[in-house]
């Protein structure tokens, strides 16, 4: 299990058009990137993060629309669509492999 707190120095109830934003979902997008590389390791085809919070379910929703990029980058160089399907089911964050 990842368990990321980012509080006091990242703060996730912020106001979407502050700076650190951009800090927040980079920790985030390094961290679930992260996970799916260990999936090579640990066969995995399913990663789940849970949004304990409305405001974390919020930033969920902002990094599946973000991150498709990202992965698309680091698995073909940014050729294709990435192989990684992000979706949002309930108050999940979920990665298909």
């Amino acid at each position: 299990m990842l368990n990321l707190h980012l509080s006091p120095d990242l703060d996730l109830s912020i106001d979407k058009n502050t700076p650190s934003l951009k800090e927040q979902a980079d920790v985030f997008s390094t961290a679930i990137i992260g996970t799916v590389k260990l999936t090579g390791v640990h066969k995995s085809r399913v990663v789940k993060l849970y949004a304990r919070t409305s405001v974390l379910l919020s930033f969920f929703k902002f990094i599946a629309e973000q991150l498709p990029q990202e992965l698309a980058r680091l698995e073909d160089g940014g050729t294709g669509a990435s192989k990684t399907k992000l979706s949002i089911e309930g108050r999940w964050l979920v990665m298909k492999i």
